[in-house]
């Protein structure tokens, strides 16, 4: 498994390492993905995450941390739970990325029938209205 995490780093075009802010320096096992990292040519960026947990003090000596042990691409602080800085990191992913191909018409919103549309509206609704007993399963046919 960990092998096969190793190869594909080389047939991505990007890769997110993600860490916490929590922490305020690599651990051992960040060290470890570190050095597999530096032998890729592919971008990388570190994120450094659940900056909502910590004084803004710390983030920059955490962010310093970090960029003494490679040259990332990018080092962006964000808090995913609080929804700060992940347009950032979605903007800077745009940068990278290589457009791919257009697989439908411009016009065209989804590939699936109206009826497994209503089916997927009908079964949420489903949902929301049971709160207090989930349904393992729903069958709908229209």
């Amino acid at each position: 498994m960990v092998n096969i995490a190793k190869d594909s780093l080389n047939e991505v075009d990007l890769v997110l390492f993600l860490v916490e802010a929590l922490d305020k320096e690599p651990g051992p096992g960040d060290l470890y993905i570190i050095e597999q990292l530096k032998k890729v040519k592919t971008p990388v960026f570190c994120l450094i995450n659940k900056i909502d947990l910590v004084e803004k003090d710390q983030i920059l000596p955490t962010i310093a941390a970090y960029k003494e042990t490679m040259d990332f691409s990018q080092i962006i602080p964000i808090s995913a739970l609080e929804d700060k800085s992940v347009d950032i990191v979605k903007e800077e992913i745009k940068k990278v990325l290589p457009e791919g191909p257009k697989y439908f018409p411009e016009d065209m919103i989804t590939d699936q029938p109206e009826k497994v549309i209503a089916a997927e509206l009908i079964r949420e609704k489903i949902l929301g209205l049971l709160s207090d007993e989930v349904p393992h399963a729903s069958v709908l046919r229209l």
